[in-house]
């Protein structure tokens, strides 16, 4: 077992010292079962601001990149003046949490999905909705309007600078919380994910005919 040492207790000056990189350790004692102390050693402290940070970074290993969903399908091209409906699976738009714990103290930190942005890639400013996203079912009526999350392009990518596609990218926006077991809890800046998306988009020319 592991007990802490504290200076009444054994002939030294002090059981806590700061570290170089200004975190507190505090000096253990190994014992065993009839008393023997068998060995020291310092620990660091656990802090809320640390454990904080090592939750957030747990937290962002585990946000799942947004798997864009897009009508029309992206395989085939866009088209121009028509509106291309963006999503993300619903499945991703759920709350995601990361846990960091030390010598008795532990913060959670956690991900929630707020607003779904779609930048277009061709100059235009970005789109963004809240929730998922609606995604296209050919077999229900046409809706009357085009969705929030729908952008319509007004330019083929033969007119992007590499005469392709447009270099498009579809976000989620995390809004991110976190509760520490000591009671303390608070809001963090938001984290974003994010998807590079090649948008080739296509213009088809209508063909008129007279009646005659």
């Amino acid at each position: 077992m592991i007990g802490q040492v504290l200076p009444e207790d054994v002939p030294v000056h002090e059981a806590d010292r700061v570290e170089p990189d200004g975190s507190t350790s505090r000096l253990y004692a190994r014992v065993c079962a009839d008393g023997t102390v068998t060995d020291w050693q310092w620990f660091t402290l656990a802090n809320v601001p640390g454990l904080r940070t090592s939750a957030v970074d747990d937290v962002g290993r585990r946000l799942p990149l947004p798997v864009p969903v897009l009508s029309p399908d992206l395989a085939r091209g866009l088209v121009v003046n028509v509106a291309t409906w963006f999503a993300a699976p619903a499945g991703q738009w759920a709350p995601v949490t990361g846990t960091a714990e030390a010598l008795g103290l532990s913060v959670s930190v956690t991900a929630l999905p707020v607003e779904l942005v779609f930048d277009p890639g061709d100059g235009t400013a970005p789109v963004s909705c809240a929730g998922p996203g609606a995604t296209f079912d050919a077999s229900a009526p046409p809706p009357a309007a085009a969705p929030d999350c729908s952008y319509i392009y007004r330019d083929a990518s033969t007119a992007a600078p590499n005469g392709r596609f447009w270099p498009a990218s579809l976000s989620i926006r995390w809004s991110v919380t976190w509760t520490a077991s000591d009671g303390q809890t608070g809001a963090l800046d938001p984290l974003i994910t994010t998807t590079p998306i090649e948008a080739v988009v296509h213009e088809y020319q209508a063909l008129e005919r007279n009646g005659s």
